[in-house]
């Protein structure tokens, strides 16, 4: 049976809402959503403007510095994207010591902090480079994580383009359901 629960959910690296939208048209709550670009908040901010969300454009580094939000907060689900460019197959650059294939890091490190029942991290085919270590870092802050590569095609979506999902469970919340 499909629980009724309506989730709270951050969305990290939000971008202009792609990931949280469908959780908002299932009539979740968004309570924050974090992005380093001002614009993508903009846009955010006008597609959720009837939400009471915390629209916040900073660097996650940044962010992390500011443990008393960590304190008090009520969280099912923490998703996002990581910033993919390095990470692309699409990128002729080919940067492999680009910086901004760290960030999901520090995803891992608010995952820490915040303590979701749930993670959800989506990204192009090439973060599978990095699977491994997520799958551990997301083990050792007390999670079970495994990921899967998906076709868009195969979901109604008209683009012949794969995505890896992640998705962890807090493993206190795994023996609940179990």
């Amino acid at each position: 049976m499909i629980s009724k629960k309506k989730l709270n959910f951050i969305d990290l690296f939000c971008g202009a809402g792609g990931l949280s939208l469908p959780f908002k048209l299932r009539s979740h709550k968004l309570i924050l959503a974090l992005d380093n670009d001002k614009t993508c908040i903009s846009t955010l901010k006008h597609n959720f403007k009837y939400d009471k969300t915390k629209f916040i454009n900073e660097n996650i580094k940044n962010f992390l510095n500011k443990k008393n939000y960590f304190r008090n907060i009520n969280l099912d689900l923490l998703m996002g994207g990581p910033p993919c460019q390095g990470f692309s197959t699409a990128n002729r650059q080919n940067i492999i010591n680009d910086p901004r294939n760290e960030l999901y890091k520090y995803f891992i490190k608010f995952a820490q902090y915040s303590k979701p029942k749930f993670i959800l991290i989506e990204n192009v085919i090439g973060i599978k480079l990095k699977a491994n270590d997520i799958r551990a870092k997301l083990n050792e802050i007390g999670y079970i994580a495994d990921y899967r590569v998906l076709q868009a095609s195969d979901f109604g979506i008209p683009q012949n383009r794969k995505r890896v999902f992640f998705f962890a469970i807090k493993k206190k919340v795994k023996k609940k359901y179990c």
